[in-house]
């Protein structure tokens, strides 16, 4: 293999100038779970809500992987004897590639107790700290070990080990008191959903535990004053996940579609003790149909090691919001063609966010959770990438809102035939003779709402739409106007069933 020549190269990096998409379909928002003591600096209990359109924007909120909210592991390791001069032992600590060397202590004759040569090896260690990033303190010959930063909970349980030659002797107490951090967590998922939509806008809003009925829900959308179009919302890592989780946040939908604010929402839940995701519940069964539950992660780069550090779900949420936002209303986020979920590190080896791999579920259990109306990650034979399953929403196989672009093209539409139809209202309506409307008075009202409808064909978001008024409504007497809107939608070719065979002669066309 040969080296090129040397030479200076370009990457060209898109979203820099924060060029904005000409319609809203994209500003999205996010929820997540941290305690009031370890909210980031941008935010506070009485601001807990923040607009960001870059990651670089979350980041100077504080919302950044130094970890804040973490506590290190800590555990011991204990001289119980000094041994001979010459003696040498080696420590290790656990890591999550395996054991880190913290270096090796020599005995000299001016160590005479198991204090000193506790210090000895303490100063080791320590002096290694800006490469290894462990650190010790010696009390009397225990030594107390310090994980770093970002190991979470990993370290909790294990022990430090040590490779001795000579009589030197050494007792061990396991790690434990280790805290993940959330943060991390957060800032994770906010860049995987930049990554899929460099030029995303981003409200994110810190809560410190699912609200009673999830009503940080309609108080992020409030403060959006309606805008987000898709809501993610990250478990909170200790409650286990119950379908009535999925139910409170239709609620929280419907209350907000009730407001004309409509959104739709994905659920990442809590699946860390459900040792197969073939035995979660059947979420088909719901009617929440503007809910989807995210079950998918990474298994392989950053999205595995923070399910290592945290032992929790953590889901390829930000990911799934990315490429929603970024989608047209119409499309499927499944589409092979257009939405690879992988950028050839994250989630390129995938699994589920209770730690199982996607290679231990077999096909038969995949259908079941995709019928189930489970969001999760596939891989396809002959492509690579991944690519998501269908976007499922948690009601009936058979509503016509199963997926989610079926919920935003109806909420995209009725938006905006009633933002054209606002200025009708209380407007006066001329009669004919006979109480009905006249010809001209229904096209007006026709109009009105066919113009919305006739964007949206425009831009391939409809295959067609009519708004129907029926001139021999009783107007008089209900001050009321009466209209019918009709949709029909864009098909997505979901299964595409293919004929070969040899033949003696092709067909004539």
């Amino acid at each position: 293999m040969s080296l090129p020549l040397p030479q200076i190269t370009f990457e060209v990096q898109q979203g820099g100038l924060g060029r904005r998409p000409a319609n809203d379909d994209y500003i999205s928002g996010f929820i997540a779970y941290v305690a009031n003591a370890n909210l980031p600096h941008g935010f506070a209990t009485n601001d807990r809500i923040k607009r960001v359109f870059s990651l670089q924007e979350a980041d100077a909120l504080g919302i950044r992987q130094v970890n804040a909210d973490e506590t290190r592991a800590t555990g011991l390791l204990t001289i119980t004897a000094i041994g001979t001069n010459g003696d040498t032992i080696t420590i290790f600590a656990p890591g999550l590639n395996g054991n880190v060397n913290l270096g090796t202590y020599t005995k000299t004759a001016s160590e005479t107790t198991v204090t000193l040569v506790a210090a000895a090896i303490v100063a080791i260690v320590n002096a290694g700290t800006y490469i290894h990033q462990w650190s010790a303190t010696n009390a009397a010959g225990a030594i107390t070990f310090t994980a770093p930063f970002g190991l979470g909970v990993y370290p909790n349980g294990l022990s430090m080990s040590s490779t001795i030659v000579g009589t030197i002797t050494a007792t061990t107490t396991a790690f434990s008191g280790g805290v993940a951090s959330r943060l991390n967590v957060l800032y994770y998922h906010i860049s995987e959903y930049f990554r899929l939509r460099p030029n995303g806008q981003l409200y994110i809003g810190l809560y410190a535990a699912y609200g009673t009925n999830f009503e940080e829900v309609t108080l992020v959308q409030t403060f959006a004053n309606g805008a987000i179009r898709q809501m993610a919302i990250m478990n909170d890592f200790s409650t286990a996940y119950a379908t009535s989780q999925v139910t409170k946040i239709q609620a929280r939908c419907d209350e907000v579609f009730g407001q004309y604010r409509p959104m739709v929402a994905l659920f990442a839940p809590e699946i860390s003790g459900t040792a197969s995701v073939s035995s979660l519940p059947n979420n088909s069964t719901l009617d929440s149909e503007m809910v989807s539950v995210v079950i998918s992660q990474d298994r392989g780069a950053r999205g595995h090691e923070l399910w290592r550090v945290t032992q929790k779900s953590i889901s390829d949420l930000g990911a799934k919001l990315g490429v929603l936002s970024q989608s047209s209303v119409s499309q499927s986020w499944a589409w092979v063609g257009q939405f690879n979920m992988s950028n050839g590190t994250e989630l390129d080896t995938i699994g589920f966010s209770n730690g199982e791999a996607y290679t231990s579920i077999s096909a038969g259990e995949l259908e079941s959770l995709n019928a189930y109306a489970y969001c999760f990650l596939r891989k396809l034979e002959g492509i690579t990438g991944t690519y998501n399953n269908q976007p499922n929403t948690a009601t009936l196989l058979t509503s016509d809102f199963r997926f989610l672009y079926l919920n935003r093209v109806l909420q995209k539409a009725i938006r905006l035939v009633r933002a054209n139809t606002l200025p009708a209202v209380s407007s006066p309506i001329v009669l004919k003779a006979d109480g009905t409307l006249p010809d001209w008075q229904v096209e007006n009202l026709q109009t009105l709402g066919d113009t919305a409808l006739g964007q949206m064909i425009s831009d391939g978001e409809l295959s067609a739409g009519q708004t129907i008024v029926n001139p021999s409504q009783n107007v008089l007497a209900t001050n009321t106007i009466s209209e019918a809107i009709e949709l029909l939608p864009i098909g997505v070719a979901d299964y595409i069933n293919i004929e070969i065979g040899y033949v003696s002669q092709l067909t004539q066309a």
